[in-house]
């Protein structure tokens, strides 16, 4: 599948779970996927790259304390089976925090588990806007920092902050 078909049938899988979405297709930057704006602060973004199906939930950005984002990201990733929350420091190397939630279906996966792309796929990426929905004003106020906006310097930032 080239990207503009990978592209579409997540839009198709986002649609299906969440009808109604605010969503940007495609997203800016180098992620190639599409963003989705969540009540509650979070963001979401869906791609199709390399190595599989990459869902990243973007929680906070430019978080002050470092160490309590560090700490926050600890204490959730013990709590969920599902994924990984990460606490990275932006491309311009500047001493605050975004704090993202992600995880990667491989495709590999997907090519031997064809079932998985129409049942596995829709219910991580609703996980991803439920843990955005819900987590995001958690995080903010224990640690603080800012929201994701709906500006197109946002729309990537989620994917970036974890990739580089």
């Amino acid at each position: 599948m080239d990207q503009g078909q990978v592209l579409s049938s997540l839009a198709q899988m986002i649609d299906g779970v969440l009808p109604g979405c605010r969503r940007y297709a495609p997203v800016v930057g180098h992620s190639g996927g599409i963003a989705i704006a969540v009540p509650g602060g979070g963001q979401v973004v869906v791609s199709g790259f390399q190595v599989g199906v990459l869902i990243t939930a973007g929680l906070a950005r430019d978080v002050p304390n470092m160490t309590g984002a560090i700490s926050w990201v600890n204490s959730r990733n013990s709590d969920f089976a599902f994924g990984r929350f990460y606490a990275s420091l932006p491309a311009d190397g500047a001493l605050r925090a975004n704090v993202v939630w992600q995880d990667v279906i491989p495709w590999f996966l997907l090519e031997q588990f064809p079932a998985l792309v129409d049942a596995y796929v829709p219910q991580m990426i609703k996980l991803g806007t439920d843990i955005a929905g819900n987590e995001a004003g958690g995080v903010l106020q224990e640690v603080g920092g800012l929201p994701f906006n709906d500006d197109d310097a946002d729309r990537s930032l989620p994917v970036a902050a974890v990739m580089g």
